[in-house]
């Protein structure tokens, strides 16, 4: 357990540096773009902000479209930044699901009827106390 809080947070931070609220993408280094693209904070703060500033007008002066294009948080709309978020947690669901049978298989061998096999342990041989009598005898 202390592992897994020692490395979160190495994990989350640069989904959430990267994510446009604490930094612009447009103003950071070339090499640490590809973050914002796997990160889910950069497209719920983006679904958020395009739902919230699009078409926003002021006097008549499309202040909301202005913001957006300054904070530079890419060219999707609010719907497919939220299938990118249902995308992200899909992968992260089947990848988590795909470790945690790796790993109760993992001591059992091969994993082809790991639940016909735990089955069998757990079930064990019948105790003879409740076996029938043989009818021939």
């Amino acid at each position: 357990m202390s592992t897994i809080l020692a490395v979160l947070p190495a994990v989350f931070l640069p989904f959430l540096l990267f994510g446009g609220l604490l930094v612009n993408t447009g103003n950071s280094t070339v090499w640490l773009r590809w973050l914002q693209w796997i990160s889910p904070v950069k497209y719920s703060y983006s679904a958020l902000s395009v739902n919230q500033f699009s078409g926003y007008v002021v006097d008549g002066q499309p202040v909301g479209d202005q913001y957006l294009d300054e904070i530079n948080l890419g060219p999707f709309s609010t719907g497919e930044n939220i299938a990118f978020i249902i995308a992200i947690t899909a992968i992260a669901w089947v990848s988590a699901y795909l470790a945690l049978l790796y790993l109760t298989n993992k001591g059992r061998g091969k994993m082809v009827n790991a639940t016909k096999r735990l089955q069998e342990e757990l079930l064990g041989p019948p105790d003879q106390r409740f076996a029938q009598p043989n009818a021939a005898s």
